[in-house]
């Protein structure tokens, strides 16, 4: 079972340079910038002390934190909740990832202005069913 979410509270001048930067025109690749930008914002509320970095094929972004990489999957819904059942995962690189135990930043409701974050870790909060992409499924 994951543990509950985290809210991003953006605050007016984040909200409106996000709206400004990744508004949404109804494409998946809106929901992903969306995801990706609010993931950023996470990081920086999360660790201290850190860099971006190079993410490793198959990862979304990446930090160099107290001399470690950390690689992270970034995955966003319009949906409240995790919505597993659009919880798709494309590449064999993120899989051999995912896998290995980079965490998975599942972010919902990417247009609303107090977005939450699930980070998500194989195989504790989920399983991959392989498909012609791995689906997404609770870890029972």
């Amino acid at each position: 079972m994951p543990k509950p979410p985290s809210k991003i509270r953006l605050d007016d001048a984040q909200w409106v340079q996000i709206e400004k930067d990744h508004s949404d025109s109804g494409s998946s690749a809106a929901v992903k910038a969306r995801a990706e930008a609010l993931a950023r914002i996470h990081i920086h509320a999360s660790y201290s002390d850190f860099e971006f970095d190079v993410p490793d094929q198959g990862a979304d972004m990446a930090i160099l934190y107290k001399c470690k990489k950390i690689n992270f999957e970034v995955k966003g819904t319009r949906s409240t909740g995790i919505d597993w059942q659009r919880l798709k995962v494309s590449s064999i690189h993120s899989y051999k990832l995912l896998v290995s135990g980079i965490p998975m930043l599942r972010i919902s409701s990417v247009f609303s202005r107090f977005p939450d974050v699930y980070t998500l870790s194989f195989p504790d909060d989920f399983r991959l069913k392989e498909e012609p992409r791995w689906s997404v499924h609770p870890s029972t």
